[in-house]
């Protein structure tokens, strides 16, 4: 398990977030909903052997974390 912990940035507009995650059962999506600015994400996310997280922020990639 993975606690993911992630705080929007400020802003006048709403943001489309997208949690993908890819490990040895392939790749698929934690999160796809549109917050407010400076909403906090948390969650938790099981996962197998070696993964990969991506959090993205309207379609740009804002951080990117291996896990062993």
């Amino acid at each position: 398990m993975h606690r993911i912990h992630y705080e929007l940035p400020q802003g006048k507009n709403n943001n489309r977030v997208k949690i993908i995650l890819q490990d040895a059962l392939g790749e698929r999506e934690i999160l796809n909903e549109t917050k407010q600015p400076g909403s906090k994400i948390d969650l938790t996310v099981p996962y197998g052997g070696q993964a990969t997280l991506r959090i993205y922020v309207d379609g740009i990639l804002v951080r990117e974390k291996e896990m062993k």
